[in-house]
């Protein structure tokens, strides 16, 4: 949420004092400027992946990305806290992502997901 400066505030606070803007206005032009500063940094956001559901092709990987696996999406894995995921083969695995694309397994493996 974008952190307004002292000086902001009193300028605004000035402004409805003196009448220039309303009460209302003021709150507006807050609210403005903050969905301004929430839309900057959601267009700055890495897209966060999806979770996968049963059926689907999925990421798998333990401690280390670059022995990633592409198999298909079981379920999760109630009887474990570390390996939280499963594959239809029944193996377990510490992470899991739905799969989107080739580019997209090559950054996971590179480390920028």
């Amino acid at each position: 949420m974008k952190t307004f400066t002292k000086q902001e505030i009193r300028d605004l606070l000035n402004k409805v004092i003196m009448d220039e803007v309303s009460f209302t206005r003021m709150v507006e032009i807050m609210n403005e400027r903050v969905s301004e500063r929430v839309s900057e940094r959601v267009s700055e956001r890495v897209d966060i992946p999806e979770e996968p559901k049963k059926g689907d092709l999925a990421i798998f990987w333990d401690e280390d990305e670059r022995y990633a696996a592409i198999r298909i999406y079981d379920r999760l894995n109630e009887s474990g806290e570390y390996f939280r995921y499963k594959d239809k083969m029944g193996n377990v695995w510490a992470n899991a992502i739905k799969f989107e694309s080739k580019e997209q397994y090559e950054r996971l493996i590179r480390g920028e997901i």
